[in-house]
């Protein structure tokens, strides 16, 4: 199975071929997104839709078989979850910080410190999704800006403590997931396999 920082790389070259990087992405955009992504999980929940899903138009039935997928869109909390370690893994590769993933899997809970909690019980999801929106803000408080920051030693803090928050993200929501009974990993193949499929830039202006 591939490592986090293996997918990081892959997902990041997906996205190049279809012209997500062809233009400066800003800060702002990318965590814009995430916290999108974040949002639509929340839908789904709030909906009432299974983790992992396809929708079949002919009969209006969530589908729960992934093997059913083929070629069709993969929906679901898990999904958005996903989606949101996608695009952050993305991002990590195209900035050359995708090995530091490889620590969330070698020791996650002292990579994701104070908010590390792998012995407790998943949280419900509406409290989890405002954790993880609070996690995103600090990635971008943090990054947003830090070409104009002063002193490396500034610098090198902003940029330890960004990325420190952003590996939080994405192995609390691996263990969330986890603790659902989902693998983060699994879900980010089916939609990776997707994505392959979709038109430049997905269709959308940003």
């Amino acid at each position: 199975m591939k490592t986090m920082a293996e997918w990081a790389r892959e997902i990041h070259e997906n996205a190049v071929a279809h012209g997500w990087w062809e233009e400066d992405r800003t800060m702002g955009e990318l965590c814009a997104l995430i916290h999108s992504e974040l949002s639509e999980a929340l839908e789904e929940a709030r909906a009432e839709r299974p983790m992992l899903y396809v929708y079949d138009e002919h009969n209006g039935e969530c589908i729960e078989n992934p093997h059913y997928f083929a070629g069709r869109k993969p929906e679901g909390i898990a999904v958005e979850l996903a989606d949101a370690v996608i695009r952050m893994l993305d991002w990590m590769a195209y900035c050359g910080q995708e090995d530091n993933l490889d620590l969330i899997e070698e020791d996650g809970e002292r990579f994701a410190g104070e908010y590390a909690r792998s012995e407790q019980e998943p949280e419900e999801l509406p409290d989890f999704v405002s954790e993880l929106h609070d996690l995103v803000t600090m990635i971008h408080v943090r990054l947003g800006d830090i070409g104009k920051v002063k002193g490396r030693g500034r610098k090198k803090k902003r940029l330890t403590e960004g990325m420190a928050a952003a590996g939080a993200m994405v192995y609390l929501i691996n263990g969330w997931l986890r603790g659902h009974g989902v693998q983060l990993k699994e879900v980010m193949e089916i939609k990776h396999e997707y994505n392959k499929t979709r038109p430049y830039r997905h269709g959308k202006a940003f």
